[in-house]
C-alpha cells in the first residue's frame, strides 16, 4: 500500500506488537506504545480505518485488517533486517542498531533496501516483497 506516513507505520507496528494472538487493542495502550495522547491515536485510529488498515469493535478494541497486518509485518522485517546489518556487518551496539533501524525503515528506498538484501544475501521467495504493494493474492 503506498501512502503510509512514518507515523501510520509507527501504529500499525505498535498494535502488531500489542495485539499478539488476534487480540484486540485499546486506544489508550496504543497511545502509551507510541508516546502520544489518547486523543491523538482516536484521530490515528479513525485515519487507519479509513484506510482499512484497522477495524474496531463493538467494545472499541483495535484490531488491525489482513492488510494492516502485512503492512506491520512487512515494516518489522525491514526492521529487523536493516537492524541485523548495522548490529552483525558494522557492530554497531544492539540498542543503537534497533533505534537507527527504526528511522531508516520509515525513509529506506526498495531500491537500497533490495541492494542492502542482496549484500546480505538474503533471500527472498517469489521476488522482491519491499517493492509488493498488498499481500500475494491466494489463488
Amino acid at each position: 500500500m503506498k501512502g503510509l506516513s512514518i507515523s501510520m507505520k509507527r501504529y500499525i507496528k505498535a498494535i502488531y506488537e500489542l495485539a499478539g494472538n488476534g487480540m484486540g487493542v485499546r486506544i489508550s495502550d496504543i497511545a502509551a506504545k507510541v508516546g502520544v495522547t489518547r486523543a491523538s491515536a482516536c484521530l490515528a485510529m479513525k485515519t487507519l480505518q479509513k484506510k482499512e488498515l484497522v477495524y474496531r469493535d463493538a467494545d472499541s478494541l483495535v484490531f488491525l485488517t489482513k492488510e494492516g497486518e502485512y503492512q506491520a509485518i512487512l515494516a518489522l522485517d525491514k526492521v529487523a533486517i536493516i537492524r541485523n546489518f548495522l548490529h552483525d556487518m558494522l557492530h554497531i551496539k544492539y540498542e543503537i542498531a534497533h533505534t537507527e533501524a527504526c528511522a531508516i525503515e520509515s525513509v529506506i528506498s526498495a531500491e537500497t533496501f533490495c541492494s542492502l538484501c542482496r549484500f546480505t544475501r538474503r533471500k527472498c521467495i517469489g521476488g522482491c516483497y519491499v517493492k509488493t504493494v498488498s499481500p500475494p493474492r491466494e489463488g
